[in-house]
């Protein structure tokens, strides 16, 4: 669920995405020859970044929802031969835009050529690509994965913060957030 610049609620299910005005729903579904219908009916992960704009995670890939048309647009993944499954999707304080894809690693997105680049850098730290869920806070960027435990690498991925968790067997961190006396809080 995602709330856009224009106050619309959005809501991403298994079968389409639908936009709530406050009154009535809208539904958009995938249509086969549609170039900007949704891309997938399975919508996996949503955002509405800083700047207004609504980014679209499917089973099948990323897009951004252009209000003025009432459409949706196709961001690249370049010569990726596997279908990008979008996970999530996060902006960091720099304001760039991460996705993560399953089993593949963070991609970042660049919005004006609506083209997405592999955060090599990251992976290369983590020694993983299996990235569940990240959290930025302070100039440092956690990154949850399910084989190496929980990272902490500096912002400008220059080096490891720290590692923890790394022999735990049984769950993972799913979600973290800060509370008001800066501590981090982690869900398994």
């Amino acid at each position: 669920i995602a709330q856009d610049s224009r106050g619309y609620i959005w809501i991403g299910t298994e079968y389409g995405l639908n936009r709530f005005d406050g009154i009535s729903f809208k539904e958009y579904l995938h249509e086969d020859n549609d170039p900007n219908s949704i891309k997938s009916n399975i919508v996996r992960s949503m955002l509405n970044d800083g700047q207004g704009r609504l980014w679209i995670g499917y089973l099948n890939g990323l897009q951004l929802y252009d209000p003025l048309t009432d459409s949706f647009n196709n961001v690249s993944f370049g010569t990726l031969k596997e279908t990008p499954n979008v996970a999530a999707i996060y902006q960091l304080g720099s304001g760039k835009i991460w996705v993560e894809v399953s089993l593949l690693g963070i991609f970042e997105v660049d919005p004006e050529t609506m083209c997405a680049r592999k955060v090599t850098r990251l992976g290369d730290l983590c020694g993983t690509e299996n990235f569940l869920s990240i959290f930025e806070d302070n100039n440092r960027i956690w990154v949850s994965t399910s084989d190496k435990g929980l990272i902490c690498v500096d912002s400008d991925l220059t080096k490891v913060i720290g590692r923890y968790f790394q022999n735990r067997r049984n769950g993972f961190v799913c979600q973290m957030a800060i509370n008001k006396d800066n501590v981090l809080i982690l869900s398994y």
